[in-house]
């Protein structure tokens, strides 16, 4: 029996699905034939609009990706997200979904080693952002769930608010290229590669636990900056840092065990990605 004529019988529900991720998530699914139920607080065609994500439909699996994604605006509003996105956690995992994908954060491995951190690698909590993805992850791993810790996603649609879409708001252009510190090393996943862990996590066969979705490879901001000239054809436009960090600040995720357990792995390099969404957004 084909993996399209199994999806037929699943129902998916997905939080967030008018979300960066949660568009392209739901797109795959449907693709592949799962019966999906985009659930969204907006009103938009196509979407099951809830005022409420405890509202969400019990379905036989859910992907919950209803979460901010700035990582300022959570600090901003402090204890009070922490304590709402929690409760939300918990209250999702009692309505009898057969399993649970929560997207959490390579963040929480932290910001100082070198090397790619593994999934059993020690985790601590830096901040609010942090901490409401522990304290969610805790909660979803106690009741037999999936923990899907995400890298730094990119692509079209993706947030004005990142380094990636700094750099390329100044494509095209004459004058250098500014970013904040372009000594941070991070690593960086395309968006379709991203939702493509998230449907080989459906599968009926992969065990709860927790899953490092990224690229594995470190890209310092220079060199994301350099590839973005070079794809743009301006290359003799130079990169100035407006703040240079005293402290090493380095974040890759060793994603060798979850291709080995969900059979995926990313495809798009990062020049393939600059490429497809340069060419995307026309620049």
């Amino acid at each position: 029996m084909s993996n399209s004529v199994v999806s037929e019988n699943i129902t998916v529900s997905v939080t967030g699905a008018s979300g960066f991720l949660g568009r392209v998530v739901v797109s795959r699914l449907f693709d592949c034939n799962y019966k999906v139920i985009p659930l969204t607080r907006r009103n938009l065609s196509g979407l099951l609009h809830v005022d409420t994500y405890y509202d969400s439909p019990v379905s036989d699996i859910l992907i919950h990706l209803a979460e901010e994604s700035d990582r300022n605006v959570v600090n901003t509003t402090g204890n009070k997200y922490l304590e709402e996105s929690l409760r939300l956690v918990m209250a999702l995992t009692k309505r009898g979904y057969k399993k649970i994908i929560y997207a959490s954060s390579g963040v929480v491995y932290g910001k100082s080693s070198t090397k790619p951190h593994k999934i059993d690698d020690d985790v601590k909590s830096y901040d609010i952002y942090g901490s409401a993805k522990l304290a969610c992850e805790k909660v979803v791993l106690e009741t037999g769930g999936i923990v899907a810790r995400f890298s730094n996603l990119y692509g079209k649609g993706m947030s004005g608010k990142n380094v990636f879409s700094d750099i390329l708001n100044q494509i095209p252009g004459d004058d250098p290229v500014y970013v904040k510190d372009d000594t941070p090393v991070c690593d960086f996943v395309e968006i379709s590669d991203g939702a493509n862990a998230v449907l080989a996590l459906c599968d009926s066969k992969v065990r709860p636990g927790i899953y490092n979705i990224g690229s594995g490879i470190g890209t310092s901001i220079r060199v994301l900056a350099k590839t973005i000239l070079s794809t743009a054809k301006q290359t003799e436009r130079s990169v100035i840092s407006r703040d240079v960090g005293n402290s090493t600040v380095c974040n890759i995720l060793d994603i060798s065990e979850s291709s080995r357990r969900i059979g995926w792995k990313p495809e798009v390099s990062l020049q393939q990605g600059v490429t497809k969404l340069m060419s995307e957004m026309s620049l």
